[in-house]
């Protein structure tokens, strides 16, 4: 391998670099955009916004950990909190 292929495999290598940093940017963009979509999803099926919001699925997740931590399936806490709406 000549110097000549050297410096050129050396450029493709830096230029694949700079693709994965923009492509890991777009990335990181579109992973923060997804997140503010579900916030705005919990939000809105929740009727609560910020530390409220928070304090209910911290809540509701706690509660769930206790059920299946006592044996529950998620199968049985859901039947139980469909037959507990009715």
């Amino acid at each position: 391998m000549s110097a000549k292929n050297l410096n050129q495999n050396v450029t493709k290598i830096s230029d694949i670099e700079e693709h994965i940093r923009a492509f890991n940017e777009r990335k990181r963009k579109l992973i923060e955009q997804n997140k503010i979509t579900v916030y705005d999803m919990i939000s809105e099926i929740y009727n609560l916004e910020n530390q409220a919001l928070v304090d209910a699925v911290t809540v509701e997740h706690q509660l769930i950990e206790k059920l299946t931590a006592s044996g529950m399936t998620y199968e049985q806490i859901a039947e139980l909190a469909d037959n507990g709406s009715r």
